[in-house]
């Protein structure tokens, strides 16, 4: 729940603020959730800020006030919050105060406000504790001001016209006639102070404004009032009864100053003691009262006389007012509790909201966090898919590219096998017509050469005779030897020379045909006049070939 306070603007207008220059306020906004910007800077103090701020959304202020004397500064960090708000942005908002302050270093207190109407200069000032300072009073004491306000809010109820005569007693600096002055005074013996013995109090001086206040605030040279006749402690009986001598019912000390526990110390036993009221009396040397009713002009009679301690009826009035005084404490008392525990509760529960709120604030973090999380899974996997996808794509392109250069090369290759192949026809062709015109030239030759075997009828001499290299199938080597070709057999020698006895002999009954390498004897496809001579026993043939073709045929 962190905010983010890196505007560059921020810093600046702070240090300006508390470095004493014209600018004393400045105003942060939300840019979005978790950033703040900037958005007012000024000089003309609260209420220039007050001026600039939203009633539907939230800011964060910080003020500079000065004291009355310009003596010094004092500074608040400033938090609005209305209550349209939600309550998580409420609870944001708390938190990211705390950082806000954590900037704003110079703050002294924290002011927060729900309603424009409570962004004031007197509520910022009280903040920071600015109202209590001396401050310029038209003339007027302040402590005058203090103890006049107090008798005015303490005093007795209305006097009567019995009770108007009665003299004031000197106030106490609690604002309240104090009892035991007036218990010493009803002990004492009554005392006539002659005019002459009065002391003058020093006149006051001068003030500023002293000049327009009324003539009364002048102290007058009046003699004090003659206090009461004490009262004798035995009381009256009936006749036959002997004296009572009674004491004075306690009085509890949060009793002593209320006016009807009061009431029977004034009293006044007779005319000559009720001394006549100026308009104003000089209660102190820095007070002035002045009595409600009382006119300089008025004519002071003696009150009646007042009961007794013991009359019955004062003390049942006593004791229902002590009942009553009692159950308005209990009351009151009853009600503080009630209202602290009320103010607890509240807090209580606002501590509890707050916290459901941090809460809810939380868990809304860590669902959007979730949600990040998931959101970004998902991109990823998606991300991922597409790549998969374009790599598909790509190998599939590649697979159908390398299909059509198999295609194209294929076809290429079935077209040079078609042409090689229609080439090769064309050869065999050629080599079948070369085969069959050689064959036929062979066979040509095998029928003459049979033409020439054939012995003509009392024939016995050599019929042929040349070189031939021949290979009995059985040894495997070729040798080359001359031969003579007879009627009854063929004879080999080792050279035309060497004509002493055959190596070896044929006879013709023997021999079953003579054939050519394409009749079963593909070893001698590359030898020219090549030719097999086969037997028509179980022998293998034999394999000649002459070194020309006519010496097949010639001698």
């Amino acid at each position: 729940m962190s905010v983010d306070l890196s505007n560059e603007d921020i810093q600046p207008a702070y240090d300006s603020i508390i470095r004493g220059s014209q600018n004393n306020w400045l105003l942060l906004k939300y840019a979005t959730r978790d950033k703040l910007y900037l958005c007012g800077l000024g000089v003309g103090g609260v209420i220039e800020l007050r001026n600039n701020l939203d009633p539907e959304d939230v800011f964060f202020g910080f003020v500079r006030e000065d004291d009355t004397k310009g003596r010094r500064s004092h500074y608040a960090l400033v938090t609005f919050v209305p209550e349209v708000v939600s309550g998580v942005r409420r609870a944001r908002a708390l938190v990211h105060s705390r950082a806000v302050g954590s900037l704003f270093k110079a703050h002294e207190a924290t002011v927060q406000f729900s309603s424009i109407s409570q962004v004031t200069s007197e509520n910022v000032r009280r903040k920071l504790n600015l109202e209590n300072l001396p401050h310029d009073t038209s003339g007027t004491n302040v402590a005058e001001q203090a103890i006049s306000k107090r008798y005015t809010e303490d005093t007795l109820p209305t006097p009567t016209s019995a009770e108007r005569a009665t003299p004031i007693s000197p106030i106490s600096p609690t604002g309240r006639p104090p009892i035991q002055q007036s218990q010493q005074r009803a002990e004492s013996p009554p005392q006539q102070m002659a005019p002459s013995r009065m002391q003058t109090p020093p006149p006051k001086s001068p003030r500023r404004g002293s000049s327009d206040r009324p003539s009364s605030a002048t102290v007058p040279d009046a003699p004090p009032p003659t206090p009461p006749k004490p009262t004798s402690p035995r009381l009256k009986t009936r006749p036959g009864l002997p004296p009572i001598t009674t004491q004075p019912t306690p009085i509890a000390p949060q009793l002593q100053n209320h006016p009807e526990v009061r009431a029977p110390a004034r009293r006044v036993t007779s005319e000559s003691q009720a001394p006549r009221f100026p308009t104003e009396r000089m209660m102190s040397p820095n007070v002035v009262v002045t009595p409600r009713s009382i006119s300089s002009s008025a004519n002071l009679r003696s009150p009646p006389p007042e009961p007794t301690d013991d009359d019955p009826g004062v003390q049942r009035r006593r004791r229902e007012f002590l009942r009553s005084f009692t159950r308005q404490v209990e009351l009151e008392n009853l009600k503080a509790e009630e209202e602290a525990a009320q103010i607890a509760r509240i807090e209580r529960e606002r501590r509890q909201k707050e916290e459901l709120m941090a809460e809810q604030l939380k868990k809304e973090q860590e669902e959007a966090e979730r949600k990040q999380r998931r959101a970004e899974k998902a991109r990823r996997e998606q991300e991922r898919r597409e790549a998969e996808e374009r790599e598909r794509i790509e190998m599939e392109k590649m697979k159908a590219e390398e299909r059509q250069r198999r295609l194209l090369a294929a076809r290429r290759a079935e077209e040079r096998r078609t042409i090689v192949r229609r080439k090769s026809e064309i050869a065999q062709l050629q080599e079948q017509e070369r085969r069959a015109l050689k064959l036929e030239a062979q066979r040509a030759f095998m029928t003459q050469i049979k033409k020439q075997f054939i012995p003509s009828p009392g024939t016995t001499g050599v019929i042929l005779d040349g070189y031939v290299t021949m290979q009995v199938y059985e040894s495997g080597v070729w040798k080359r030897r001359y031969f003579e070709l007879t009627p009854a057999s063929i004879r080999f020698y080792k050279s035309e020379t060497d004509r002493g006895g055959p190596l070896s002999e044929v006879l013709m009954k023997d021999v079953g045909s003579l054939k050519e390498w394409n009749e079963g004897y593909e070893e001698l496809e590359t030898i020219a006049h090549s030719f097999a001579l086969c037997f028509k026993d179980d022998r293998r043939p034999w394999l000649f070939f002459a070194d020309t073709a006519a010496n097949k045929v010639s001698r």
